[in-house]
């Protein structure tokens, strides 16, 4: 069942004696969605971290065919594994879809799981510091 929104949003202009106003109005059965986020965030996520240790591996090859072989396989690797784990995640959103309550359940259990994951690293991390 495809939800419709309403999208509400505001317009500016200005007049010729200099007065600017907005506008507002909304779009009652607008399709309107932010499906290009989630790339976009896992774009930045891909340059975030990898191009480091792509650097400093690159730096250790001897010619410029061997860097460039290197940098197109980690590309095909990183890309594919980026894909496969993406939708192994997906899997469980995916079938309990039709469920709202498991859905809602299975997110805030990742959530804490999560959350105790990086409460345990960052317990470790200054543990180790400071002792």
């Amino acid at each position: 069942m495809n939800k419709k929104t309403i999208l509400r949003h505001r317009h500016p202009h200005q007049h010729n004696d200099g007065t600017i106003h907005y506008d507002e109005h909304a779009h009652v059965d607008s399709d309107h969605k932010h499906k290009h986020r989630s790339y976009i965030i896992g774009c930045i996520h891909g340059l975030a971290g990898s191009g480091s240790l792509v650097v400093l591996t690159a730096s250790t090859l001897s010619n410029i065919a061997m860097v460039l072989e290197f940098i197109l396989i980690f590309g095909i690797g990183s890309l594919l594994g980026m894909t496969i784990i993406s939708s192994i995640m997906g899997v469980p959103f995916v079938l309990t879809n039709k469920g709202a309550r498991i859905n809602k359940i299975s997110r805030y259990v990742t959530g804490a799981l999560s959350l105790a994951i990086g409460a345990n690293i960052v317990y470790q991390v200054t543990n180790n510091l400071l002792f």
